[in-house]
C-alpha cells in the first residue's frame, strides 16, 4: 500500500508551522516551483491595504537533534545563482522539528569573501540569532522595504546608517568615543550619509566595527568589508575615515555611485584603505562610475610621488583604461595624465613602467580613432622598453593600426613578426593575409586564407571565406598572382553616364591591370554585368568591391539586388549575415531605401520577401537565436559559383 514518507510529513509540518508563525497581516501562498521556491509572502499594511512588498521562501525541515548541525546547509551553486537572479528576495527558512523552531536568512546575505564555498555548492549557515520571532519578522519587513527603495532609487537622503561598535578596534578608545569619531568624520558628507547609533528600531542599513574589521550590510546584503587582524593599525581619525570609505563603497555596490564617489573625494588622501592595493581598484572604479575622474587622476599623480605606491597607482588606472563610455574630453585628459606619469617615471629611470604608461596612452588614442597619434605612442613605448617588440599582442595591435592607415607593407611585416612570437594563431594569420592582399600579393593571401579556413570560428568563417573567394575571383579575371599597385589618378576618373558598356568594361579592365584592387573598377564592372543580366558575375564584382571598401552602402545594396535576381538563396543569406557583422541594423535602412528607388523591371520579383528575410535574419542574430540555419559559403573553383560582397564610395 502507498505510504507517506517522513520527508513529506516534515514538509507539511513546516509549512503549517510557518503559516502559524507569520504576523497577521502577512499572507503565505504555496508555490510549486521546480527549482526550490516553496512559497511567496505578501506583506499588507496595518489597515489591510496592499503594499507591493513581496518575497519568496524556500523551506527546509530537519529532524537533526543537534541545532548547530541542523543550521548548517549546503546549497548547490546553480540553485544559489538562480535565487540571486530572481527579482524578488529569497528567504531560506529552516524548520528544526525537535525544538519546533523556525530560523530564516536571506539568500543574498551570503558573503563569498567570508563564507565557505566548494566547487559545486556553498555552505549556508544560519545562527540562533536568526530565529523567526516577532522582532525578526519586523526586521525582515524593513529589509524588504529597503530592497524596494534601493531598486527604485527611493532611499531618502541623507542615507541613514546604523553603527554598532561591538569591540573597539583601538584599545585606547571606547565604543562611545569610536562612535563619536565616526560621526564627526561623516560631517563633510552629511547631506549624503548620516551615522547613528544602532537602536532597537529596525534599520536595514548597518555597519559594524570590531577588532576583525569594518563590515557594512545593506538589507542584510554584504556591501563592503575591510578586514584587519587584531587592533586597528592606525589612529582613531584614520579608522573613522576608513569607516566612511567603507560605507561609500557599500552604497556604490547598490547603484548609488554618484553619492559614493562624492563621499570618496573627501577621504582619498586621508583614508588608509584608499591607499591599499586590495581596495584601490574598487575605489577607482567607484570614482569613474560617479563621474569623479579628475579627483581620481589627481590622487593617482600623488601616489606616484612614492615609489612604494606605484603598484597602487597602476591598479587605480585600470578602470579608466577599460571604461567604454568615456567622452573625447575624458580620453584627452587621460592621455595627458598618462604622459605626465610617464615623464615622472622616466625621470626616475623606471623605463619599463614609463613605457607601460605610454603604451596605455596609445590604446586610449586607438579607441578614440586617433590612429596616427596612437602609432606614435606605440613607437615611444617600444623605444622606452625594447621588450615590447618581442610581445605578440603589441606587434599585432601595431600591425592593425598600420593597416588602418593603409600602410600595408609595414602591417604585413609586423603581422609576420607576431606569428614568429608564438604558436600559430589563425586570427593573426588571416589578418596577415588581409595585409598581403592589399600589398598586391594575391596568391600568397589566398594560400594563407585557404590553409586556415577550417580553423576559424563560425562567425568569422564567412568573412574569411569571402576574402579567399575574392582573391580567387580577382586572379581569374585579371590573370595576376601578384602586382605592384599603381593607383588610378583622379584625372583618369570619368562619368559612365554616356558610355557604352563595352567602353566601360575596356577602361575598367585596363584600370585593373594597373591596380587589381581598384574599387571603382569592380563597382562599374558590376554595373555592366548587371545590365547584361549576368547576375552572378554582377554579385561577384560588387562583393569584391566590398572587400576593398567594406562600408560602401550602395555596393552592399547592389550585391544583394544582384543576388536576389540570381535566385541564389544561399548567397542572399550570406550577404545579409556578413553585412550585419559590418553595418549592423543599418543594413535594413540601406535595403529599404534602395528597393524604393529600383525600377520595377530591375527589382527581384520577391523584393519584399528579400527585405523581410533580411529583417528576420538580423532580428534572429540580435536575439542570439542560434537555431536559425545560416549557410556558410565555401570557396569554389568556378567564379560563377563564388558570390562575394561589394562596396563603393560615391565619387
Amino acid at each position: 500500500m502507498p505510504s507517506r514518507t517522513r520527508e513529506h510529513e516534515l514538509e507539511t509540518i513546516s509549512r503549517n508551522r510557518l503559516r502559524a508563525s507569520l504576523p497577521a497581516r502577512w499572507l503565505f501562498r504555496d508555490l510549486n516551483d521546480d527549482y526550490g521556491i516553496d512559497g511567496q509572502i505578501e506583506v499588507f499594511s496595518p489597515n489591510g491595504d496592499s503594499t507591493g512588498l513581496l518575497f519568496l521562501v524556500q523551506l527546509k525541515a530537519t529532524d537533526e537533534s543537534d541545532l548547530t548541525t541542523a543550521l548548517r546547509m549546503r546549497i548547490a551553486k546553480d540553485k544559489y545563482e538562480y535565487f540571486q537572479s530572481i527579482d524578488l528576495p529569497v528567504l531560506m527558512v529552516r524548520y528544526h522539528c525537535p525544538s519546533d523552531q523556525l530560523f530564516g536568512r536571506w539568500v543574498h546575505s551570503f558573503d563569498r569573501n567570508l563564507e565557505s564555498t566548494a566547487k559545486k555548492s556553498i555552505s549556508f549557515k544560519l545562527h540562533e540569532t536568526r530565529r523567526l520571532t516577532s522582532a525578526r519578522f519586523e526586521q525582515l519587513e524593513t529589509d524588504v522595504v529597503t530592497i524596494q527603495q534601493i531598486r527604485n532609487n527611493q532611499l531618502q537622503r541623507p542615507i541613514n546608517i546604523s553603527l554598532s561598535v561591538e569591540e573597539p578596534p583601538i584599545p585606547e578608545a571606547s565604543a562611545a568615543e569610536t562612535l563619536i569619531a565616526i560621526q564627526a568624520a561623516a560631517k563633510p558628507v552629511r547631506s549624503i550619509i548620516a551615522v547613528t547609533a544602532k537602536s532597537e528600531k529596525p534599520n536595514s542599513l548597518l555597519f559594524r566595527v570590531n577588532r576583525s574589521g569594518i563590515f557594512v550590510t545593506l538589507a542584510d546584503r554584504p556591501g563592503c568589508n575591510f578586514q584587519f587582524e587584531g587592533p586597528y593599525p592606525g589612529t582613531l581619525d584614520e579608522l573613522s575615515r576608513d569607516a566612511i570609505t567603507a560605507v561609500a563603497l557599500a552604497i556604490d555596490s547598490v547603484g548609488f555611485s554618484k553619492e559614493a564617489a562624492t563621499c570618496l573625494t573627501y577621504f582619498l588622501r586621508e583614508s588608509r584603505f584608499c591607499r591599499s592595493l586590495v581596495t584601490a581598484l574598487e575605489v577607482s572604479a567607484c570614482l569613474c562610475r560617479g563621474k569623479q575622474r579628475e579627483a581620481a587622476m589627481g590622487f593617482i599623480e600623488d601616489l606616484l610621488e612614492d615609489e612604494d605606491s606605484y603598484a597602487i597607482a597602476q591598479s587605480m588606472l585600470l578602470p579608466f583604461l577599460t571604461e567604454p563610455t568615456q567622452s573625447d574630453a575624458d580620453k584627452r585628459r587621460l592621455v595627458e595624465l598618462l604622459e605626465r606619469l610617464a615623464e615622472r617615471l622616466e625621470a626616475k629611470s623606471w623605463m619599463s613602467q614609463a613605457a607601460a604608461m605610454i603604451y596605455n596612452a596609445g590604446n586610449v588614442l586607438r579607441s578614440a580613432d586617433q590612429i596616427n597619434r596612437a602609432i606614435g605612442f606605440y613607437r615611444r613605448a617600444a623605444s622606452l622598453d625594447s621588450n615590447y617588440c618581442d610581445r605578440r599582442y603589441f606587434c599585432s595591435e601595431l600591425a592593425g593600426m598600420f593597416f588602418t592607415v593603409k600602410r600595408y607593407h609595414v602591417s604585413a611585416q609586423l603581422y609576420r613578426r607576431a606569428l614568429e612570437l608564438g604558436d600559430h594563431d589563425v586570427a593573426i594569420s588571416a589578418r596577415l593575409a588581409d595585409a598581403e592582399f592589399f600589398c598586391g600579393e594575391f596568391s600568397t593571401a589566398l594560400y594563407r586564407w585557404e590553409k586556415d579556413t577550417n580553423n576559424f570560428d563560425e562567425d568569422e568563417c564567412i568573412g574569411w571565406d569571402l576574402r579567399a573567394g575574392a582573391a580567387r575571383y580577382l586572379i581569374s579575371v585579371t590573370g595576376k598572382d601578384s602586382q605592384t599597385r599603381k593607383r588610378r589618378a583622379s584625372k583618369d576618373q570619368y562619368s559612365t553616364g554616356d558610355m557604352l558598356d563595352a567602353e566601360i568594361e575596356k577602361i575598367e579592365l585596363a584600370a585593373l591591370s594597373n591596380d587589381a584592387l581598384d574599387q571603382l573598377a569592380w563597382f562599374n564592372l558590376g554595373g555592366v554585368r548587371f545590365r547584361r543580366e549576368e547576375y552572378e558575375d554582377a554579385a561577384s564584382c560588387y562583393l569584391l568591391a566590398v572587400v576593398i571598401h567594406p562600408f560602401d552602402e550602395t555596393a552592399w545594396f547592389n550585391a544583394l539586388l544582384a543576388a536576389g535576381n540570381s535566385k541564389d538563396e544561399d548567397l542572399q543569406k550570406a550577404i545579409i549575415l556578413y553585412a550585419q557583422q559590418l553595418l549592423g541594423q543599418r543594413f535594413l535602412g540601406v535595403l529599404a531605401k534602395g528597393f524604393g528607388s529600383v525600377p520595377p523591371d530591375k527589382a527581384p520579383e520577391d523584393a519584399d520577401a528579400l527585405l523581410l528575410q533580411a529583417s528576420q535574419v538580423l532580428d534572429e542574430i540580435a536575439s542570439g537565436n542560434t537555431e536559425t540555419e545560416l549557410p556558410v559559403l565555401r570557396v569554389h573553383t568556378s567564379p560563377h559559383e563564388f558570390k562575394e560582397f561589394g562596396a563603393r564610395k560615391k565619387r
